[in-house]
């Protein structure tokens, strides 16, 4: 994901190279990257739960997916 975010480097000579592992990670020495994101997701799902029960949002994370599903088959000819 960094190698995308910050691609490569101009040296001083006017080639470009790509930066190697330590070059990427020494702005983020605290955190690994994925693990961050997966906090992220989990604050996000936790804050989706305490919703109320009428929003969407909270109805598509806690709902059941075959709740109000079509029937199945081939559709019945209506014209």
């Amino acid at each position: 994901m960094l190698r995308n975010i910050f691609g490569r480097e101009k040296e001083v000579t006017g080639e470009w190279r790509r930066l190697n592992n330590e070059e990427l990670h020494a702005p983020f020495p605290s955190q690994n990257i994925i693990r961050m994101m997966k906090q992220r997701r989990m604050n996000w799902v936790g804050h989706v739960a305490r919703l109320e029960d009428r929003r969407v949002v909270h109805r598509v994370l806690v709902g059941d997916p075959r709740e109000g599903a079509r029937p199945l088959g081939r559709p019945s000819l209506w014209w």
